[in-house]
């Protein structure tokens, strides 16, 4: 593959679940401006296939993440409001926030379907 984006697992907290996702990265040194992905209604994960390349060949990381209770995550999505999933999205913008290799004012979310 000639663009080769980098990706790890990202973990964080909301709540009392914890949140697994993955982050890709462009293969070139950061920090990156970042994307979180947002999924609509269901049980949602973070297998987003090229839809995490994109950003990362433009020059952005994206995080996307299992919802809590689906795929790594632990929680339970069906019993969440639109107030817990919108604290969850804040929660994932801040984990990329956080990170050195992030440029954090340059952080927000997309949503998806």
């Amino acid at each position: 593959m000639l663009f080769a984006p980098q990706a790890v697992e990202l973990s964080f907290r909301h709540g009392d679940d914890t949140l697994v996702g993955d982050l890709v990265r462009p293969p070139r040194p950061g920090p990156y401006p970042a994307v979180v992905f947002v999924e609509g209604s269901g049980p949602g994960g973070r297998d987003q296939r090229d839809w995490q390349i994109r950003p990362a060949a433009a020059g952005l990381a994206s995080l996307a993440y299992d919802k809590a209770g689906s795929g790594a995550s632990t929680g339970d999505w069906t019993r969440q409001r639109l107030r817990g999933r919108a604290g969850e999205t804040l929660a994932a913008v801040g984990a990329l926030r956080a990170r050195s290799d992030v440029r954090a004012a340059r952080t927000g979310y997309l949503a998806l379907k």
